[in-house]
């Protein structure tokens, strides 16, 4: 069987250029995200779950309704919620891996907190700037950061590469509060944008 990793390596390289030049953490981040997410299947064909087979949802992304039966383009499938309560949500169906890569990626990139956040090899940091709104997930940011770091040494052996992202990150707390300081003037001038857009409405 096909190393899944590298292949889902290799597409999220090709998507990744629209948002620059990813380093080698962000990559690392990013890919142990979808791990988490959608179990190291992405959403392919060969993932655990029969439901996902073949949906190419690499980050457990919903539509925008959950009204059943789903949309087209939908699946219906159990998720919880921040209160751990299992209700149905439609998710978001792909055509292909490589169209899956690159609207997982979106979900990440449109977040500004999370795009600063992701080189810093810290999944502390990258956990709470995925709970910053719009949040990406409703587990609590300490839980979802060892998550994203287990994940991460999963993908660094199946890849062949060094560990890039770790709780801490390569330095010490002060390099996530470092980062943490960043993504939250980044949100912030993303809400004051907004913001003059609709004045000059």
């Amino acid at each position: 069987m096909p190393n899944r990793d590298t292949a889902a390596r290799a597409l999220l390289v090709s998507a990744w250029p629209k948002y620059g030049a990813p380093s080698p953490a962000a990559l690392q981040a990013a890919q142990a995200i979808a791990h988490v997410e959608s179990g190291g299947g992405y959403g392919a064909v060969g993932t655990s779950d029969p439901l996902w087979a073949g949906s190419n949802n690499w980050g457990a992304i919903k539509c925008p309704s959950s009204a059943q039966p789903c949309a087209d383009g939908c699946f219906s499938h159990t998720d919880t919620d921040g209160q751990g309560k299992a209700s149905l949500y439609c998710f978001r169906s792909y055509a292909t891996p490589a169209d899956g890569a690159a609207g997982f990626l979106y979900e990440l990139m449109r977040r500004p907190a999370v795009r600063a956040a992701l080189p810093s090899g810290s999944s502390t940091a990258i956990a709470q700037a995925m709970a910053r709104a719009p949040a990406y997930m409703a587990l609590s940011p300490v839980a979802y950061g060892r998550l994203i770091a287990a994940r991460a040494a999963i993908v660094a052996k199946a890849v062949g590469e060094p560990l890039y992202v770790t709780q801490d990150g390569p330095g010490s707390s002060s390099s996530s509060a470092a980062f943490l300081l960043v993504a939250g003037f980044l949100g912030w001038l993303e809400v004051e944008k907004r913001k003059l857009r609709r004045r000059r409405r």
